[in-house]
C-alpha cells in the first residue's frame, strides 16, 4: 500500500509562505478532481486550472500522483479535525443526524477522497474492504455502537457499517456538486436517518406505524 504520510508535514525546511500556497493549491486541487476525476488531468491542466505555471506544481510536486497523495491526504487529516470538533450527542439518533449532516457539510472534502480511492484502490491492496477507504465506516460503527449501548439500536452484524456508509456516500455522490440549502440538507439527513433508523431500531424503540411493519414482516 502506497504511504500517504502528508507532504506538507515532510517539508520542513519550507517558509510559511510556501506552506500557504502548497496548501492553496492543494484546496484547488480539491475542487478540480472532487468534480472531474483524475482521468483526463496533466500536470499541465492543473497548473492552468489553477492558475500557476508548470514549474510551481513541479516545485512542490515531483508528478501528479504526488500531487494526488497528498490532496488525499490533505483532505482526510482535514475531515479528522473537523470530526474531532463534532459536539457530543446525548442520543444516538442525534450522534447519526451529526455523522450524515458532517459528511454533506464538507461534501467537496468527502468526494475528493472517495474519488481518490476509487481512481487508485491498487495502491490499497493491503486494505481488506476493497469497496471503502481505510477507516470510512469508523464514525458509523460508533453511532451503532452507541445505539446498541442506550438500548435504541438492536445487535447488529459486522456487514451494518459498511451499508450504511454506503447509504450516506451513494446520496453525496449523486448530488455533489450540487450546492444545497440548509433547509435541504436538514431534510435529507432527515430522511437518511430515518431510513437506517427503520433497520437498526430495537424493536422496543420501534414507532408505532414501523411495529406494525415489523410484525407484518414476521
Amino acid at each position: 500500500m502506497k504511504k500517504h504520510s502528508s507532504l506538507l508535514s515532510q517539508s520542513s525546511t519550507a517558509t510559511q509562505p510556501e506552506q500557504a500556497r502548497k496548501i492553496e493549491i492543494l484546496e484547488r486541487i480539491t475542487h478540480l478532481f472532487a468534480v472531474g476525476g483524475s482521468e483526463q488531468l496533466s500536470m499541465r491542466s492543473l497548473a492552468a486550472s489553477v492558475g500557476v505555471a508548470s514549474s510551481v506544481l513541479y516545485y512542490y510536486f515531483a508528478n501528479k500522483e504526488e500531487l494526488l497523495t497528498a490532496m488525499y491526504d490533505h483532505n482526510n487529516r482535514i475531515l479528522g479535525q473537523e470530526r474531532a470538533r463534532l459536539p457530543e450527542a446525548a442520543t444516538a439518533r442525534e450522534k447519526l443526524e451529526n455523522c450524515i449532516s458532517f459528511q454533506f457539510a464538507h461534501a467537496e472534502r468527502v468526494v475528493a477522497v472517495l474519488k481518490y480511492y476509487f481512481a487508485f484502490r491498487q495502491d490499497f491492496a493491503q486494505h481488506p474492504d476493497r469497496t471503502l477507504p481505510p477507516k470510512a465506516t469508523q464514525h458509523i460503527d460508533e453511532v451503532l455502537d452507541f445505539g446498541i449501548a442506550a438500548g435504541a439500536y438492536a445487535p447488529r452484524s459486522r456487514s451494518d457499517a459498511k451499508v450504511i456508509t454506503h447509504i450516506i456516500n451513494g446520496y453525496l455522490l449523486e448530488i455533489y456538486p450540487l450546492q444545497l440549502s440548509n433547509k435541504e440538507r436538514t431534510e435529507i439527513t432527515q430522511q437518511i436517518a430515518d431510513f437506517i433508523e427503520r433497520s437498526v431500531r430495537a424493536e422496543h424503540s420501534l414507532l408505532p406505524t414501523d411495529k406494525q411493519k415489523h410484525k407484518n414482516h414476521l
